[in-house]
């Protein structure tokens, strides 16, 4: 009597056991859902907005502005290759009262030589237990502090800035108020083949189209690391000295919490090559997406809460653009999480629309990446190079398994491919 109480008693619990269990099962599935369909919408919004026919831009201030004076910090490392062309398309933009200054960082070639004999101003640092580019910016600001311009400009020692991008940048800057970045291009070598025309155009959505749309958009951008441009002030608030190995993205959120959210400025162009030998540029590629995945994990949570404590929309908005990984891993990631998903749809009574939104969010990412394409990447990239992406996607499986158990948490130098890299 009591065994078939109980028998009962399981038959009818068991359903709701399993409801229950199911309910919670399409919970986790559906966020996930959502995971992917909010940072793809961003995305594409970006894309759209960034690849409408060309404007003139409504930041750009009027000549009425008089020209700020401008401080040129250079941080260069073992640059005496490159160096000498990136100081000449600095220097014949430069006027009477401006001051160009090269941080020559733990160098054991002649980069500071070359340097003063292009007419730079040379400071040489050494410190073998601060090896990082962010060391050699704070180092460089404490020099400029002591007598400061109006504006501080901070460019790689392998770029072409393109004339009257210095111009444009100290303006903006002044009339802003505030931090401003530069058009940073970075072209793939024409040596580099079809992989490395997909790195170039991957670089050009994340360089050019994406801020682009944030910026017409009205919303602000991440810092690239050259082509940054300050009031002078405003300059050495954020914390540099760091090892951090994309320091340029921790300081942009700095300041974007501390209420001097980055300007997008399109017409002031900085031109660096993408390393064109495939060693040098998986080397480049490994840190700045090891660094981007290390950010996205320690900063999404301070800009999320800090949206929410200060009532501040722009903060959200810089949170799911950072959620925005790497176009490799954002691919990858949603390929598994798809076929995951579409297995769980097809062999358990589940709610197929966690499916929907997944199918979703892969239009939104292949609308906005093709977009993308036809309007800015068709001269990069061809119809016949296309069709090599899903192998160069695969390619980069290697590096996202590395960020997860061998992460790289200091800062190499990319080897230079040649003496004359940088773009003319």
């Amino acid at each position: 009597m009591i065994l078939g109480l109980a028998n009962a008693e399981f038959e009818i619990v068991q359903p709701v056991l399993a409801s229950g269990w199911i309910t919670a099962f399409e919970w986790t599935i559906g966020m996930v859902a959502v995971t992917f369909l909010i940072p793809t919408f961003m995305l594409m919004a970006q894309c759209v907005v960034g690849s409408f026919p060309r404007r003139r831009s409504i930041d750009m201030p009027t000549q009425s502005i008089g020209r700020p004076s401008v401080d040129v910090l250079v941080p260069a490392h073992n640059e005496e290759s490159v160096i000498g062309a990136t100081i000449d398309s600095i220097r014949r933009q430069l006027m009477p009262g401006d001051r160009l200054l090269v941080v020559a960082d733990n160098c054991n070639d002649g980069t500071a030589d070359v340097a003063r004999a292009f007419g730079a101003v040379v400071t040489e640092r050494f410190d073998d237990t601060k090896r990082a580019k962010g060391f050699a910016v704070d180092h460089g600001l404490k020099i400029l502090q002591q007598e400061p311009r109006d504006v501080v400009l901070m460019v790689d020692a392998d770029c072409d800035v393109v004339d009257g991008s210095i111009d444009r940048l100290a303006r903006l800057a002044i009339s802003t108020d505030g931090p401003v970045q530069a058009n940073y291009q970075m072209p793939a070598a024409q040596s580099g083949g079809a992989w490395g025309a997909v790195s170039g155009f991957a670089t050009t959505v994340k360089n050019q189209v994406r801020p682009l749309g944030l910026h017409r958009l009205g919303y602000g951008c991440v810092l690239y690391g050259s082509g940054m441009a300050f009031p002078s002030a405003l300059a050495s608030r954020p914390n540099w000295a760091s090892d951090n190995i994309v320091e340029d993205m921790k300081v942009s959120y700095d300041l974007m919490i501390d209420g001097h959210s980055p300007h997008y400025c399109p017409e002031a162009i900085v031109r660096a090559s993408l390393p064109a030998e495939r060693g040098n540029a998986l080397e480049q590629r490994k840190r700045w997406e090891h660094g981007h995945l290390h950010t996205i994990a320690t900063q999404t949570p301070r800009l999320v809460g800090s949206a929410v404590t200060s009532a501040r929309p722009a903060l959200l908005v810089a949170a799911i653009d950072l959620l925005i990984p790497p176009l490799a891993l954002l691919v990858q990631c949603w390929v598994v999480s798809m076929l995951s998903i579409l297995v769980v749809t097809w062999t358990m009574p589940v709610s197929h629309l966690p499916l929907i939104l997944m199918t979703l969010a892969g239009g939104f990412l292949g609308f906005g990446v093709m977009t993308a394409w036809y309007a800015h990447g068709r001269d990069q990239l061809t119809i016949k190079q296309l069709c090599i992406v899903p192998f160069y996607v695969l390619s980069k499986f290697p590096l996202y398994v590395a960020a997860i158990f061998r992460r790289q948490k200091t800062w190499r130098r990319t080897d230079r491919d040649s003496a004359n890299e940088v773009c003319a």
